[in-house]
């Protein structure tokens, strides 16, 4: 039916426009209004549709850094509003019902989880400082068979002196702990970071300052039938969007 349709209307656009003028003379009004009407559905409908998801922007390494040493300002002015010991609670609920709670219950929700993400994040930077410390030691005594060493530890030597850069960049700047970037970023973009710092007398020195003292609390039991099981068929995924390393930095600019 749909081949017949096109194979009609290809024939009918080898008419000239007067062949069709008169043509279109000889019927009614009502006629003409529904053939026009058709024309312009075919019309729109053939129109290339615009791409409804926007090309991801793009920023360089400097302009991430930027937004990297804007958001350890923030972090700072907070952090330095007062004198007490820093709370890295981790309490959060998962798998709870929503359908019973008002907004008001899944905004506190939401603001639970928020918490809890930051505060993990850094306690996954003070991990990272403690690893680079004890990278730093086995790389101190054994200097000539660290190779062989990370060979029996199942370490990549790079991950390793990764991990030791960060030890030696976060006991620079202690406070870069609590700021929100995260290991990968900070990683990243470490190079324009102490370059931009090195510009920045006053927030190098505030980095600098030693972190307050802390206490990390968590007691946390979740069910089985909680977590995320599997049964579910598989939900879509959107493959046009490009998840880079950055993104949280990104999203702001």
């Amino acid at each position: 039916m749909e081949l017949n349709c096109a194979s009609k209307l290809k024939e009918v656009g080898r008419l000239t426009e007067g062949q069709l003028a008169l043509v279109m003379a000889s019927f009614t009004e009502e006629n003409q209004g529904a053939i026009s009407q058709f024309c312009d559905v075919i019309i729109q409908t053939s129109q290339p549709r615009p791409n409804q998801n926007k090309p991801a922007k793009t920023f360089s390494n400097k302009q991430l850094a930027i937004e990297a040493v804007n958001q350890m300002e923030k972090a700072l002015r907070v952090y330095e509003a007062n004198d007490f010991i820093d709370d890295w609670t981790l309490s959060f609920n998962v798998g709870i019902d929503f359908q019973p709670l008002s907004l008001p219950e899944l905004l506190q929700h939401h603001k639970q989880l928020d918490a809890t993400e930051k505060n993990c994040d850094k306690i996954k930077l003070l991990i990272c400082y403690e690893k680079g410390r004890v990278y730093t030691r086995f790389k101190e005594i054994y200097a000539g068979e660290f190779t062989n060493l990370c060979n029996q530890l199942i370490l990549d030597s790079k991950t390793v002196n990764r991990y030791i850069e960060f030890f030696n960049l976060s006991s620079s700047f202690p406070r870069m702990i609590i700021c929100g970037i995260n290991f990968t970023d900070i990683m990243n973009l470490s190079k324009e970071i102490v370059q931009l710092l090195s510009a920045n007398q006053g927030l190098r020195m505030r980095l600098a300052t030693p972190l307050k003292g802390l206490t990390v609390k968590a007691d946390l039991k979740v069910g089985s039938e909680m977590l995320p099981h599997g049964k579910e068929q598989l939900r879509e995924f959107s493959s046009s969007y490009d998840w880079k390393s950055g993104w949280v930095l990104a999203d702001n600019l």
